[in-house]
């Protein structure tokens, strides 16, 4: 699916760059492919991103991270049950990857198989963005009433859940994570 041109073209570049890579990871994914799912000319990459495709893979990080810790935080806001921000969790990104067809993987897993430790920024900011979100969940799971210590268990068994899915295409495996995780926190 290519991006619309009326976003900007550094936007474009990551959109493009984050759905290819969560589809056929890092390494597979080549220059020339991303320019033409962003609908932007050759060199732009480089123009809006100096460090090439590992600066770009660090930039949709950082877009990956700012939602995930956003929605976390909401939560925490309001302060919604443990419980239900863990079913909300699972169900949300099991209609995420059973709607691209099993073909969309956890991008911070996807890359984390991928390119840790040869690619050291990435390799960093990577471990960086599994801290903030584990960190955002457990304030949400806290200010719900749960655990806290639970967060990073739970997004281990969703990153679990995601691959299972995909390699088996079946939403049952969120099914069977949500179910565990739950009492977890209950």
């Amino acid at each position: 699916m290519a991006v619309s041109e009326s976003v900007p073209t550094r936007q474009r570049l990551i959109r493009a760059a984050l759905e290819l890579f969560q589809q056929r990871g890092y390494h597979a994914v080549g220059v020339t492919e991303i320019h033409t799912r962003a609908r932007c000319p050759k060199g732009s990459l480089y123009h809006h991103f100096p460090g090439g495709k590992a600066a770009l893979a660090i930039a949709a990080v950082d877009w990956l991270e700012a939602e995930i810790t956003a929605s976390f935080d909401r939560a925490a806001d309001k302060a919604i049950p443990a419980d239900r921000q863990i079913s909300h969790l699972f169900q949300q990104t099991a209609g995420w990857v059973t709607g691209t067809g099993y073909a969309s993987g956890a991008l911070l897993a996807v890359l984390a198989q991928e390119v840790v430790p040869h690619e050291a920024d990435l390799s960093k900011r990577l471990g960086q963005a599994v801290d903030a979100a584990t960190t955002a969940l457990a304030r949400a799971l806290a200010a719900g009433g749960g655990d806290p210590a639970m967060a990073g268990p739970i997004l281990a068994m969703l990153d679990g859940a995601v691959a299972q899915a995909r390699a088996c295409h079946s939403p049952a495996p969120f099914e069977a994570a949500e179910t565990a995780a739950l009492r977890l926190v209950r």
